[in-house]
C-alpha cells in the first residue's frame, strides 16, 4: 500500500513540473530528453520545501548539482572597484566517500575555488586555482555562504589571492541570475 502513495506522489511532482516548465519529457529539469534520480530528488526537494526557482538558487551544498546544471550568480568582487562585476557560478559534486564538496567558478578570468560542504547554505574554502595557468592550486581559507532561499552567493576568502582588472578579490557579493538549465 505504502509504495502506492508513493508512486502517486511521484507522478504528481513530475506532472507538476511539467506543466510548470512546459518541457516535453515530464520532470527533464535540463532539457536533456531524460529524467534522472537527481532531476526526481529535485522535484521531491521542490515540493517539500517549496519551489524556489523564481527568486533564487534551487540547489544547496549538502546535495549534488544535477549533471551540466550550475546556479549563477553575478556581483561585484571589490567595493573600491565600482563597475567591476563579475558572474560565479557554482557546483556541488559528491566525492566517493559520500561527502560534499563546493566548486565555485568565475567565468572571467577562469578561477575555480573548491571548498568542503559544511552545511546546506556553507562550505568552507580550501584552495583556489587558475586551472588554464599551469599552476597547482593554492591553499587558503575563507568561506562560501548561499542565503537560505537561494537569491545570494558571498565569497569570503581569507586574504585577496588574485587581482581582476588590478582589483583585488576580496569579497564576492552575488545575486542569482538562473540555472544553466534555465529556458
Amino acid at each position: 500500500m505504502r509504495w502506492r502513495w508513493r508512486a502517486a506522489l511521484l507522478l504528481g511532482l513530475v506532472c507538476a513540473a511539467r506543466a510548470s516548465s512546459g518541457q516535453q519529457c515530464a520532470g527533464d529539469l535540463n532539457g536533456d530528453q531524460q529524467v534522472s534520480i537527481a532531476e526526481i530528488q529535485t522535484l521531491v526537494d521542490r515540493a517539500l520545501n517549496g519551489c524556489s526557482t523564481a527568486g533564487g538558487c534551487p540547489y544547496r551544498f549538502d546535495r549534488a548539482t544535477p549533471q551540466d546544471d550550475a546556479c549563477e550568480f553575478v556581483g561585484i568582487f571589490n567595493s573600491s572597484c565600482p563597475g567591476q562585476s563579475i558572474t560565479v557560478g557554482f557546483v556541488t559534486l559528491q566525492a566517493t566517500d559520500g561527502s560534499f564538496g563546493v566548486a565555485a567558478v568565475i567565468t572571467e578570468p577562469f578561477v575555480v575555488f573548491t571548498a568542503t560542504t559544511v552545511g546546506a547554505t556553507f562550505a568552507a574554502i580550501s584552495a583556489w586555482d587558475m586551472p588554464t595557468s599551469g599552476e597547482e592550486p593554492a591553499h587558503i581559507a575563507g568561506t562560501i555562504r548561499l542565503s537560505a532561499d537561494g537569491s545570494s552567493l558571498t565569497i569570503d576568502p581569507s586574504t585577496p589571492p588574485f587581482a581582476i582588472a588590478g582589483c583585488p578579490f576580496q569579497h564576492f557579493e552575488g545575486a542569482y541570475e538562473g540555472t544553466l538549465a534555465s529556458p
